[in-house]
């Protein structure tokens, strides 16, 4: 498997098939944001991903924490990882870019994923053992500095776009709501599980919509239409979903070309009068969409 995982300054030796998932839902709740390359150079919107980080772990604590104190932790550990992937796999192709999970921890976080039975047989590694702490001694020190921060960063390839067999874009709308859109949390990694496993094959993503319809995001996007009849392009309205990095480099190019930007849930039930819909994320950026199937009744 082609990916690296580093904590705290180091390589996590030894856990070189751990997936993405798995390392976040090692911690439940803690903050995480997903980036990509350009280049291999540079981190696109790296800023925005940190104040993510700032916000997400700011509302967990009583003290919110800091920029300063994020990049800190995080920036000597991203550049090390990312230097160290692309030596470790050399023979990847010049224009191949890489996909980044960064997770950051509280040593509350952390401590809650060591007293996870399910998690443990990922945390036996003698150097986890040994700085999570087996003795009370070490489980005090834990204790007094609860509000230290820890950086894990996950690199990999950047997958290809998932589509059907005949290789179109199919998302499906089903009825759900997130309790937090606007945080960047594991939490919502764990609690999405249930509609993945029930997507069907060749399905990239589900959309979420309300009781009337009123389609908020997709899972991993962010979900924008172009309308057939106006220069217009809709996507939920800023504070009701969790802006994307690629949706806001999206709008401002919209707006830049002239077309309006109208900030309201697109409604399924009006599809037909969609000339075009769009995904955006980290890993599909601006994904045109094929085929949409809505799982809910009578929409």
């Amino acid at each position: 498997m082609s990916s690296i995982v580093f904590r705290g300054g180091e390589q996590w030796e030894g856990h070189e098939t751990i997936t993405s998932k798995q390392l976040l839902l090692l911690f439940p709740h803690a903050a995480y944001t997903t980036m990509r390359t350009v280049g291999r150079d540079f981190v696109f919107e790296l800023d925005t991903h940190l104040d993510r980080i700032v916000a997400a772990t700011s509302k967990r604590r009583e003290v919110p924490v800091t920029r300063e104190e994020v990049d800190r932790v995080v920036m000597p550990d991203l550049e090390k990882a990312i230097v160290s992937f692309e030596k470790q796999f050399e023979s990847l192709e010049e224009d191949q870019e890489f996909r980044i999970y960064l997770v950051v921890t509280t040593a509350s976080d952390r401590k809650e994923s060591a007293l996870d039975p399910a998690n443990l047989p990922l945390l036996q590694s003698p150097s986890i053992r040994e700085d999570r702490g087996e003795s009370s001694s070490a489980e005090e020190a834990e204790d007094r500095d609860r509000d230290k921060l820890e950086s894990w960063v996950f690199v990999e390839k950047m997958p290809a776009p998932l589509t059907d067999a005949t290789g179109r874009m199919r998302v499906e709308v089903r009825q759900c709501t997130r309790q937090d859109p606007t945080i960047k949390s594991v939490a919502w990694v764990k609690e999405r599980q249930w509609i993945e496993k029930e997507m069907k094959p060749g399905t990239n993503e589900c959309l979420l919509c309300d009781e009337e319809g009123n389609i908020h995001e997709g899972l991993s996007s962010n979900f924008i239409v172009l309308h057939k009849d106006s220069n217009t392009i809709q996507t939920s309205p800023p504070g009701t979903v969790l802006l994307g990095t690629v949706l806001k480099i999206a709008l401002s190019c919209a707006q830049a070309l002239g077309m309006n930007v109208l900030h309201k849930e697109p409604n399924i039930l009006e599809a037909s009068s969609w000339a075009a819909a769009c995904v955006t994320s980290t890993s599909r950026l601006v994904k045109p969409v094929n085929e949409i199937e809505s799982l809910v009744e009578g929409k």
